[in-house]
């Protein structure tokens, strides 16, 4: 069975119900629900919310199956892990099942990118799971963290001589996107991780993730632009 799981939990701190603020008129949770109704391999769709006003307008736009979150899966340092594993015993989902992770604050995506990271999962059976990223625009080698004298520190190493080295030097990395995420229910329950230990690096195209209003009023610019697939 292949489970897609959509996490929309009501209280963020940063942009306040974001998971439902609407981009064209639609809720951002809404954008998940579509893309996961047109996938050839997803069975049945969940919404982990601690919201019930969040299941009505997710039953509004399909066959949705609500799992109501306690309140240790509900609060502001509840992991992903917390509500796979709460899911995945209300549901009593089985050790062969999986879980497609669709995050509501990466609505930008093409559901032939969604069914082609299914299929290569399925195939690379010694896999934990697969995380969906896109390339850096620049190395973490050359970033720094700030002290709390307001000097700086490296956030790789402790030479901040590094940080001056060309980005060419540097070998590529990869940031995590919400894209797509997808989990083997039998890792999750074996490991007690959201992840596992061996992870498919799925490479997407840039996308962007909402965690503040600037980024929902680049989204809407982006859809009037014609360049949104949602």
């Amino acid at each position: 069975m292949i489970y897609s799981i959509i996490p929309a939990r009501s209280g963020s701190k940063g942009v306040p119900n974001k998971n439902i603020m609407e981009i064209n008129g639609i809720p951002l949770l809404a954008y998940s629900i579509k893309v996961a109704l047109q996938s050839k391999y997803i069975e049945q769709i969940l919404i982990s919310t601690d919201s019930k006003k969040y299941v009505e307008i997710a039953k509004s736009f399909g066959n949705i199956k609500e799992i109501m979150r306690d309140e240790l899966t509900s609060h502001d340092k509840a992991s992903d892990y917390d509500y796979l594993i709460h899911a995945i015993f209300k549901e009593r989902m089985k050790m062969n099942d999986s879980i497609v992770l669709l995050r509501p604050t990466t609505p930008n995506r093409k559901i032939e990118v969604i069914d082609k990271a299914i299929e290569i999962f399925k195939e690379s059976c010694n896999f934990d799971s697969l995380r969906s990223m896109h390339p850096l625009s620049e190395a973490p080698e050359k970033m720094f963290r700030i002290n709390s004298d307001n000097s700086l520190r490296p956030v790789i190493g402790e030479d901040l001589e590094i940080t001056n080295q060309p980005r060419q030097n540097f070998e590529d990395a990869f940031q995590p996107n919400g894209y797509v995420d997808i989990i083997k229910v039998e890792t999750i329950m074996i490991s007690i991780k959201a992840f596992g230990n061996r992870i498919y690096g799925f490479i997407t195209e840039r996308v962007q993730e909402i965690d503040t209003l600037a980024d929902i009023e680049f989204l809407k610019f982006v859809f009037q632009r014609g360049e949104f697939n949602g």
